[in-house]
């Protein structure tokens, strides 16, 4: 990885104009992705459904390619907000039999 800022994209760099009138690639020869235009899939909840429609207002470029990504991040979200209500209900601390202290095991998920 190099430090410093990320590029830009290509596409950013044609809206904006290309302020620093670096070499673009032909479009062309640039190969476009389809959107991913279709609805949520049937197996997600009302909520993640939800989230899912809100994703694809905000970040409309993503492409069908991403639908497994998109999927699977949405229903971690809703796992991880779970288990933090249920750590919020429990002891961040428990003990054992004999005394000892550890970790609320909901605490590593």
């Amino acid at each position: 990885m190099t430090a410093g800022r990320p590029r830009k994209p290509t596409e950013l760099k044609r809206l904006l104009g290309n302020p620093g009138r670096e070499k673009l690639p032909d479009r062309n020869k640039v190969i476009m992705l389809p959107q991913l235009t279709h609805q949520p899939p049937a197996h997600l909840t009302k909520v993640q459904k939800e989230k899912w429609s809100e994703l694809r207002r905000l970040a409309p470029w993503i492409a069908v390619t991403d639908e497994s990504l998109l999927t699977s991040l949405i229903e971690k979200m809703s796992r991880q907000k779970q288990l933090s209500k249920e750590l919020k209900k429990a002891n961040f601390v428990l003990y054992t039999d004999k005394g000892y202290a550890y970790a609320n095991p909901l605490f590593g998920m």
